[in-house]
């Protein structure tokens, strides 16, 4: 079944997540060719240049055999380069190339955490915007590398 899902993903004009291709596997493929959309279900993982996208549920809207947006539901994890984030929804705009991250958005980075209502992520600048939840505070737990001291012995 899941040789049929990648068969099937050919079929659909999934060509491009920005300049580079995009591999989605999933238990359901679900598309739209007219209207310009495949939904992605079960267990989806996506794969783009160095970045993994976990979810129950993905929705993929191209025009013109380029991906627009992308949007992910459910248990979104999402592994990139050194950090990792989780969220309920995520949604991906290849136009402004940022994510959005929704749901009790968290990012980690090492032992590093912060925490907000919403987090926008703009990839090729690898900047951040933490927005504040209710309470009006966003929350980062920075923890300091240990230094070294010259000459010494350590991991």
């Amino acid at each position: 079944m899941r040789t049929l899902g990648a068969l099937l993903l050919l079929l659909v004009p999934v060509a491009l997540w920005a300049t580079q291709p995009v591999v989605i596997e999933a238990k359901k493929l679900v598309a739209n060719n007219k209207q310009g959309w495949a939904r992605f279900e079960g267990s989806v993982k996506a794969v783009r240049d160095g970045m993994t996208i976990h979810c129950d549920r993905m929705v993929v809207y191209t025009r013109d055999g380029k991906i627009r947006r992308i949007e992910a539901y459910g248990h979104v994890v999402v592994n990139l380069k050194d950090r990792m984030v989780k969220s309920e929804k995520a949604i991906y705009y290849a136009k402004e190339d940022k994510v959005i991250f929704e749901g009790n958005p968290q990012v980690w980075q090492g032992d590093n955490l912060v925490k907000g209502k919403r987090i926008i992520y703009f990839l090729k600048d690898e900047r951040t915007v933490v927005e504040s939840g209710d309470n009006g505070t966003v929350k980062a737990v920075i923890t300091p590398k240990e230094e070294r001291s010259a000459g010494g012995s350590g991991p």
